[in-house]
C-alpha cells in the first residue's frame, strides 16, 4: 500500500471515530435533557418542611400566577435522579413593607417521588417519600409536556387487568386506569351524591368486565335503572303475574331457602307474649316437614348432617296446617271422657292471621307460590344457584381470551341484574341478606378449585346495610351476612362493590375494609369526613373540592390506582335509565296525557312494569 493510500484510509478512521465521539456526546446530552427543569420552569424555593408537606416561597408575581390550587409541582432534593411530587394547596400573599416587592407562600402536600433513569429516558413514580427535601430546595411547575410525561407514567395499563376509567382531568390527553384485581380485591365502595353520575359510573366499569369472557358479578338493582344493559342477565323476583306462567328470567325464593332466624325475621311479633312460643313450635313444624320430604325422596343420606336450616324443601301452607292444629288441639284430661285445652292452644291466635294473608297476598307469591313440582323440588336450588352465580360456560369451547362482543347483541350470561325494584319495600333488607347470605354460604363450601370469583354490586346499600345503631331487626340481619363477606369474602372469591349517596348513612364496619374508594360530588360535611379518613397522607385538600366536582368526575383512591388525581369519566356506550329529568325544559314543550296514567295505573294494578319487556 502506498502512502497516498494509507493517508486517505486514516482520514477515514478519524472520520468514523469523529461520527461514533459525536453520537456519544449527542446521546450524553439527550441523556441529560430528559425531564431536566430548568429557570424557566423554576416556581420558588422551599422555606418551611413539615412530614408531609412542605411551603414554598415565590418572589415572582408572574409565577405565582401559574401556581394553581390542585394542580402540581416537582421539588429537587439532594439528589439529582430523585424529585418529590407535590400538590399545590394553598397561596398566601405576605405582607409587605411600603416599597418592598410582595412575596408569596405556597404550602404543598407531598404525594410521591420519582426516580428518573436518564439513559433508559424513564422514571418511576412511587407514593413513598425515597427523597428528603431541605430548606432552599427549588421548586418547578409541572406543566406542559413535562406533565403529559408525567402523567401518561402514572397511567399504567396492567393488560386483562386493566379498566379505563377515563381522561385524568389535569391533563384530558392521557386515560386514568385502574386496575381491575386491586379494585376487587380488597372490596370497593363508589359514592357520591344524588344526580351526580353513580349509576353511570357503575355501567362504565361493568360494561368493560362484560367483554370478559367469564365475567361474574350480580347487580342489586333497587330502582330497576340497569335493565337498560341489554348484554346482562336480567332477572327478577315473581310478581303477581309472574306466578303461573313464570318467564325464564323469573325467579321464586320459597321460604325453605331461608334460615329459622330470618323467617321469624319476616313473620314473628316480638312484642307478642307468645312470640316464644311460636318460634319453637314453627321451628318444630318446620324440622319435622323437612326430614319427612328427605325420608319420602330417598335422601336419607343428608339426615347425618341435617339441621333445621339445611336447605330443604317444604310447603310453608303445610306448617300453618300444622299451626291451626296446634291452636286448637284438645287433649284427653283427667276425667273419664274429659278433654282441656292443649298445651298451644290459642298462642297463635294473632300469628295465624297475619300468615294466612302473607300467603294469600300475591305481592308476596315469590315465597309462597309457584309451580310445586318445580319449586318444592330439592333440585330448584341449583337452579336458582346458577341463575345468580353461573356464567353460562359448561364446557372447553376452544376459544382463549375471547372478548364478548356487547356492542353488537352479545349477551354475557356471568353478568346479572338482580331487579329489586318489583319486591316489596318491607322485605328489601331480609330479601337481599338471604340472597347474600345463601351466595357466600355456596361460595364457603365449594372447593377452592371451583371457586369463580364473584363481585356483588350493592346499590343504594344505606338503605338495607346502615350502621347497627339505626338498624331494625331485618337490616340487622343483612348487615350481619354482608358484614361476613366483607371481612371474610376475599378469602373466598366474593367481594362487595358498595354503592351509595351517604356513606355516613353505611355501615362503617363494612365500610372500612373497602380498600378502593371512588368519589364523586359530595355536598353533605357528614359524609366527605367520611372520605376524608380514608384520603393518604398529603391528599386531604382533596376533601375540600369534593362539593366542587362536576357531574361524571370522580377521585379514585386506593391500590387500584398509582396516585388519587380527577378523573372525568368516560360515559358507558349502554347508560342506565337514570338521568335526572329536565323539569322546565320539559314542561316547556308540548305534552299530552294520552294513556300515560292509565298505564302507571294498571302497572300498579298488575304490580309490573309493561316497558321491561314481558310482552305484558
Amino acid at each position: 500500500m502506498d502512502n497516498a493510500a494509507a493517508k486517505v484510509l486514516n482520514e477515514i478512521e478519524k472520520k468514523i471515530e469523529n461520527k461514533i465521539e459525536n453520537k456519544k456526546e449527542n446521546k450524553n446530552a439527550q441523556d441529560k435533557e430528559f425531564f431536566v427543569f430548568g429557570g424557566e420552569d423554576l416556581a420558588g424555593l422551599v422555606c418551611q418542611v413539615e412530614t408531609g408537606r412542605l411551603d414554598v416561597e415565590i418572589k415572582d408575581g408572574n409565577k405565582v400566577q401559574l401556581v394553581n390550587v390542585g394542580r402540581l409541582g416537582v421539588i429537587a432534593s439532594t439528589h439529582p435522579d430523585k424529585m418529590l411530587v407535590g400538590r399545590y394547596e394553598r397561596v398566601l400573599a405576605s405582607e409587605a413593607e411600603p416599597g418592598q416587592k410582595q412575596n408569596y407562600i405556597v404550602s404543598i402536600g407531598l404525594i410521591g417521588s420519582i426516580v428518573i433513569n436518564r439513559q433508559k429516558r424513564t422514571f418511576k413514580f412511587s407514593r413513598s417519600m425515597i427523597a428528603t427535601p431541605v430548606i432552599g430546595s427549588h421548586c418547578y411547575l409541572l406543566e406542559g409536556e413535562k406533565l403529559t410525561l408525567f402523567m401518561s407514567s402514572i397511567s399504567v395499563n396492567d393488560g386483562d387487568a386493566s379498566l379505563t376509567l377515563g381522561k385524568f382531568s389535569l391533563d384530558e390527553g392521557v386515560d386514568a386506569y385502574m386496575n381491575g384485581d386491586a379494585l376487587f380485591q380488597r372490596h370497593m365502595a363508589l359514592v357520591g351524591s344524588s344526580g351526580c353520575g353513580k349509576s353511570w359510573t357503575v355501567a362504565a366499569i361493568i360494561e368493560q368486565i362484560a367483554t370478559r369472557q367469564s365475567a361474574n358479578l350480580m347487580v342489586f338493582d333497587i330502582h330497576g335503572e340497569y335493565q337498560a344493559l341489554k348484554y346482562a342477565v336480567q332477572l327478577r323476583l315473581a310478581t303477581p303475574t309472574d306466578l303461573e306462567q313464570p318467564a325464564s328470567n323469573v325467579l321464586f325464593m320459597p321460604t325453605w331457602f331461608m334460615s329459622h332466624d330470618e323467617l321469624m325475621t319476616l313473620f314473628l311479633d316480638k312484642s307478642d307474649p307468645y312470640a316464644a312460643a311460636q318460634s319453637l313450635m314453627i321451628n318444630e313444624c318446620i324440622r319435622k316437614r323437612k326430614m319427612h320430604y328427605l325420608k319420602e325422596n330417598n335422601l336419607t343420606e343428608l339426615l347425618k348432617s341435617f339441621t333445621v336450616d339445611s336447605p330443604v324443601p317444604y310447603d310453608f301452607h303445610d306448617i300453618i296446617r300444622d299451626l291451626k292444629y296446634l291452636n286448637e288441639e284438645l287433649i284427653p284430661g283427667v276425667g273419664q271422657g274429659e278433654v282441656v285445652k292443649g298445651p298451644f292452644f290459642g298462642k297463635f291466635d294473632q300469628l295465624l292471621p297475619k300468615l294466612e294473608a302473607k300467603v294469600t297476598d300475591k305481592r308476596y307469591g315469590f315465597m309462597f307460590s309457584g309451580d310445586k313440582k318445580k319449586v318444592l323440588h330439592h333440585d330448584y336450588i341449583n337452579y336458582f344457584t346458577a341463575k345468580l352465580m353461573g356464567t353460562g360456560i359448561n364446557s372447553q369451547s376452544g376459544k382463549h381470551e375471547r372478548k364478548i362482543k356487547i356492542f353488537e347483541g352479545e349477551q354475557n350470561l356471568g353478568v346479572k341484574v338482580l331487579n329489586m325494584s318489583l319486591a316489596p319495600s318491607e322485605l328489601l333488607p331480609s330479601l337481599i341478606g338471604v340472597v347474600g347470605r345463601f351466595v357466600f354460604t355456596v361460595q364457603f363450601w365449594n372447593n377452592h378449585e371451583n371457586r369463580h370469583p364473584m363481585v356483588l354490586f350493592c346499590d343504594e346499600c344505606h338503605l338495607y346495610l346502615p350502621p347497627l345503631e339505626n338498624c331494625n331487626e331485618a337490616q340487622r340481619a343483612c348487615v350481619f351476612q354482608f358484614g361476613r363477606i366483607a371481612k371474610e369474602g376475599r378469602k373466598y372469591g366474593m367481594v362487595l362493590a358498595a354503592i351509595t349517596q351517604r356513606p355516613s348513612d353505611l355501615n362503617p364496619s363494612i365500610l372500612s375494609q373497602c380498600g378502593n374508594l371512588l368519589t364523586l360530588r359530595l355536598t353533605n360535611a357528614s359524609d366527605q369526613a367520611i372520605v376524608k379518613k380514608m384520603m393518604p397522607d398529603g391528599m386531604n385538600g382533596l376533601v375540600e373540592e369534593l362539593p366542587l366536582l362536576a357531574i361524571g368526575e370522580l377521585i379514585p383512591i386506593g391500590d387500584s390506582v398509582v396516585l388519587p388525581l380527577k378523573v372525568k369519566v368516560t360515559p358507558a356506550k349502554c347508560p342506565p335509565t337514570s338521568e335526572t329529568p329536565t323539569y322546565c325544559s320539559t314542561w316547556s314543550q308540548e305534552h299530552q296525557d294520552g294513556e300515560r296514567l292509565n298505564i302507571g295505573i294498571d302497572n300498579m294494578r298488575r304490580q309490573i312494569r309493561k316497558s321491561f319487556g314481558d310482552g305484558e
